[in-house]
């Protein structure tokens, strides 16, 4: 009998297995997608394409804690600082946590990078379509107060 000699399998690179963590992802398999795309930054910590994985398959499924979420979005800002995808979510992120002065930086650090986003796009629209935001009303509400006071205070 003649039998081959037995072939080792081909190691797969952690490039290979984010390609099938990413093909999960569309596939909505977010929790496959989560481990595959975790595995792929044991073998390499330091692509930003990974913890971007790791980012949106926590986002998608809704199952991930909020601080998981956090550093995998600071991870990919600290790997790639010009991703103004990562910055916007990262700054709506921490403003639902309250953590407005964080999200005030990140905002404004957004907008120096894209400032033609989607985002900000879809801002300028309701801006001159006569919507305010809150932090627009509550200036308002500050000045109105201040212009009470000063009458107030001129009638005596």
């Amino acid at each position: 009998m003649d039998t081959a000699p037995a072939v080792s399998p081909k190691e797969r690179s952690a490039d290979d297995w984010f390609a099938d963590a990413q093909a999960s992802f569309e596939q909505k398999d977010y929790d496959r997608a989560l481990g595959l795309a975790n595995y792929c930054l044991r073998m390499n910590g330091e692509k930003a394409e990974y913890f971007l994985l790791v980012a949106k398959s926590l986002d998608a499924s809704g199952k991930g804690d909020k601080k998981a979420l956090v550093k995998a979005y600071e991870s990919v800002i600290r790997l790639d600082a010009k991703n103004a995808d990562a910055v916007i979510r990262l700054a709506e992120l921490f403003q639902g946590l309250g953590m407005h002065v964080r999200a005030t930086k990140l905002w404004e650090r957004a907008r120096a990078l894209a400032p033609d986003h989607k985002v900000f796009k879809a801002d300028a629209a309701k801006k001159s379509s006569g919507a305010t935001g809150m932090a627009e009303q509550f200036s308002d509400l500050v000045e109105q107060g201040k212009a009470l006071l000063q009458r107030l205070l001129h009638r005596g």
